[in-house]
């Protein structure tokens, strides 16, 4: 098939989950093009954009540039305002083909918050399918009008081949702790910081690294310097993903306290979770978005309440009192969960399947 992808921006390393399916598609023989409306500021890039030479197959639009008229079997919105931004493309007759929408999350929070519940009334009415990361998402396209016929909830999966299951832990106690992902207010990494604060004391030693960079990072470097803690809580700024691997590696715990922002703005499931549950490292995080999909508490990792810090420093007291034998057991536990349902294979063919489906002529 010749499937059109359209992005805001490309590459970004937040959304390395569009680079998956992305490569999924085009290792599967299908002609894939990438096209964005605007280009990607970030001066890092991901191996998978260097291998597949996605580059190459990329396209900017620029206001106030000539589009060529197009036909493609697929149109792939990645989020729900380019959703609406490619139809009104389509509607102009630049690019035909089938439509349909990916929701993750800041789509179906702060977007409608600040746009109102009605915004995607004329893509719900004209789009072809819709396929939200969560169930918790697939029930807030129905509450926003949305025909249930027309949902399916397709996750975004992770390539396993990457993620090998590490070896039983060598340390008798955890000493690192790993956080991933942007310094912004969703990830909730401020929380995670007061929550460490409450239980360092009784763990001499411990140590909890925070990979990633963005506008909060001054707010967190503050905190940190006040409670005295420069040596054992640390900010790596960003990592590439061969740097992260490392760092998963050589870390004991995950922690992803995502919360929902002042904005309204929430995550789908994030894909550092499904990583570190890939390899074998227990993960702790909260009861948002469609997280306690994928992680089921106190069997595959600890889910605890959202934005607040004492819940938090609670399920980080009770994994680092857990033996050896309780943290390899909801590792593995984790990486069986990760296989079943977040496996980039499967939720390609899944997506496969659904673009064949509309297709099909019933007889």
């Amino acid at each position: 098939m010749r499937i059109a992808f359209f992005l805001n921006k490309f590459p970004l390393l937040s959304e390395t989950f569009l680079l998956n399916r992305i490569v999924g598609l085009i290792k599967r023989g299908h002609e894939v093009s990438i096209i964005a409306f605007g280009p990607s500021r970030e001066a890092i890039t991901h191996p998978l954009v260097e291998q597949y030479r996605l580059m190459e197959i990329l396209e900017i639009l620029r206001p106030g540039s000539i589009i060529p008229r197009r036909k493609f079997d697929i149109l792939q919105a990645c989020f729900g305002p380019v959703g609406l931004k490619v139809l009104a493309l389509r509607k102009m007759g630049f690019f035909s083909g089938k439509l349909l929408t990916s929701f993750h999350g800041y789509d179906l929070t702060s977007f409608i918050q600040e746009q109102g519940e009605g915004v995607y009334k004329d893509l719900f009415l004209e789009g072809d399918l819709f396929l939200p990361v969560s169930v918790v998402f697939q029930k807030r396209l129905i509450e926003l009008g949305c025909k249930p016929q027309k949902i399916e909830v397709v996750r975004t999966g992770i390539d396993l081949s990457h993620f090998s299951r590490k070896p039983v832990p060598v340390n008798i106690k955890i000493k690192k702790i790993l956080s991933v992902g942007r310094l912004v207010g969703k990830k909730g990494f401020e929380i995670a910081i007061k929550a460490f604060v409450r239980v360092s004391p009784g763990h001499p030693g411990l140590i909890y690294n925070i990979a990633g960079d963005g506008e909060l990072r001054p707010v967190l470097e503050k905190f940190i310097q006040e409670a005295k803690l420069e040596n054992e809580i640390r900010l790596l700024g960003w990592k590439d993903a061969i740097q992260i691997s490392e760092l998963m590696q050589e870390s004991d715990l995950l922690i992803a306290p995502s919360l929902t922002s002042a904005d309204g703005n929430q995550e789908g499931i994030p894909n550092v979770l499904k990583e570190a549950m890939a390899i074998g490292i227990p993960v702790i995080s909260t009861f948002h978005g469609g997280i306690s999909e994928l992680v089921e508490d106190g069997i595959s990792g600890i889910l605890v309440s959202e934005n607040d810090p004492e819940t938090l420093a609670h399920g980080l007291s009770k994994v680092l009192k857990m033996d050896i034998t309780q943290r390899c057991r909801m590792a593995d536990a984790g990486r069986q969960q990760v296989e079943i349902y977040y496996d980039i294979e499967k939720t390609v063919d899944q997506m496969i399947a659904l673009y064949e489906s509309l297709f099909t002529v019933e007889p």
